[in-house]
């Protein structure tokens, strides 16, 4: 049941609000957001961390945090005035 893309141009990581390479988001089978943010403890880092444990838990049913920091490379330029 899980949907995976490429988005090589970036327009999917825009539409959902990720700016950043560690951001991820999790949508429940009716489209509600239940995620959106980081899930290592810091950048490069795997293994346990906050935003893990809430992924987890909200693809169980549980009551989690919604969001958490987002760690890794900016995906986009920044913008120029």
């Amino acid at each position: 049941g899980v949907h995976v893309a490429t988005d090589g141009d970036g327009d999917l990581a825009r539409r959902y609000g990720a700016r950043t390479s560690g951001h991820a988001v999790l949508y429940d089978a009716n489209g509600v957001l239940r995620y959106s943010g980081g899930i290592t403890r810091s950048r490069g880092h795997d293994g346990e961390s906050p935003g893990r444990r809430a992924i987890l838990a909200a693809l169980q049913g549980e009551a989690h945090a919604s969001e958490f920091p987002v760690f890794g490379c900016p995906l986009f330029a920044p913008l120029t005035p």
